[in-house]
């Protein structure tokens, strides 16, 4: 079971053995608060947004193209008389793509 550790003068200590105690837990007002202590992200270089945004609108216009190859399917296989294997044709050219 567990019990609360006990300082040297016998009162208890609420963090635990080894716990941050009392006086250590943060900034006693906000004129004390300093944000650049705060945990940053680290902020995205020159590289990540030369690649991020061409990356993002090649999928935006697969996306794009795969709506419009869906949409005009039903004709394609109806041009075709493929039947039930209309599929293949839209995973084909996405795949080739």
């Amino acid at each position: 079971m567990f019990s609360p550790a006990q300082d040297t003068d016998g009162s208890l200590d609420p963090a635990g053995a080894g716990g941050l105690s009392s006086d250590d837990a943060g900034p006693k007002s906000e004129s004390d608060f300093d944000p650049t202590q705060l945990d940053q992200p680290d902020a995205k270089g020159w590289r990540f947004w030369m690649i991020f945004p061409p990356l993002c609108i090649a999928t935006m216009l697969m996306a794009l193209e795969s709506t419009v190859t869906s949409t005009s399917l039903p004709m394609i296989a109806e041009a075709l008389d493929a039947g039930d294997n209309y599929v293949w044709f839209l995973n084909g050219f996405l795949l080739t793509s």
